[in-house]
């Protein structure tokens, strides 16, 4: 079977036309939505996704923005006391385990 290269690449173009119409309304991923703000910075995305596991995306934006604002840096994360870091991670839920996950096996 002989492929043809022109027809495939009309055909990707029109189901990425498609694509975008049907998502045309949706949001942004977090992550996505985060680089915009913050640009690519590793840390930040790793520290988001870590938060974002088991929590909704809707959560997880809000409280990444409050948590960047106090902390970009692994070193700036560290001088963030436990309590205000739970304060911070409370509305994500398993909010201790994740404190105690940065604090102690990540710096």
């Amino acid at each position: 079977m002989s492929t043809n290269w022109v027809e495939l690449e009309v055909r990707a173009q029109k189901i990425i036309a498609l694509l975008e119409q049907a998502t045309k309304g949706m949001l942004k991923p977090m992550i996505s939505r985060l680089i915009d703000i913050y640009g690519k910075d590793p840390f930040i995305i790793l520290i988001a996704c870590l938060l974002s596991l088991r929590a909704r995306d809707t959560s997880t934006f809000g409280i990444c923005k409050q948590l960047f604002a106090r902390a970009r840096t692994p070193h700036e994360l560290l001088l963030v006391s436990s309590q205000e870091l739970q304060a911070i991670l409370r509305p994500l839920g398993f909010y201790g385990k994740k404190t105690k996950l940065y604090k102690l096996h990540y710096f």
